[in-house]
């Protein structure tokens, strides 16, 4: 879970909602009609991808690790944005966005992988809650590949002291 929360714009919230609805069944196509597994698929992952396009931490400009390069060095570092796009299997006017509001971090495995390490998720997005878990194919990090913990650690606590 992200530390310091960004506000959703309201066209970014009722996107979020349309998205979340016809994935639980409550617009299907037309009426009569049931919700099809695959469209419920596609809406969970467009609402998982609006949330992260507007959660997604901004490049800091002043207190930043100089040694790290700002999401826009980074696009350019691999490649620009068309080489950046086809890398990850995005459209490239999607990466130009990134230059101003930062790359989301749910690209960051690819990226560390990309960069053979020399770019690791922690360092590029430090306010998300990363974990990592061991992987053989995963040789730049003694723990393994990253993770994002979506799980809020009060969440955590409480089903734990539940249990």
């Amino acid at each position: 879970m992200l530390k310091a929360a960004h506000s959703l714009s309201a066209q970014e919230a009722e996107s979020i909602k349309r998205a979340l609805l016809e994935a639980a069944g409550k617009h299907p196509s037309g009426p009569g009609e049931t919700a099809d597994p695959e469209r419920i698929a596609q809406s969970l992952i467009a609402a998982f991808r609006i949330v992260d396009e507007a959660t997604s931490p901004r490049p800091a400009t002043s207190s930043r690790d100089m040694s790290e390069p700002t999401h826009s060095e980074l696009i350019d570092e691999l490649g620009g944005p068309t080489a950046l796009a086809r890398l990850l299997g995005v459209k490239a006017p999607s990466v130009h966005e990134w230059r101003k509001r930062g790359v989301p971090s749910a690209h960051g495995p690819a990226i560390e992988r990309a960069t053979k390490g020399a770019r690791r998720c922690e360092a590029l997005w430090p306010d998300v809650n990363w974990q990592r878990v061991a992987d053989a194919a995963w040789p730049w990090h003694p723990d393994g590949k990253p993770l994002i913990d979506v799980l809020p650690a009060e969440v955590e606590q409480a089903s734990s002291e539940s249990a």
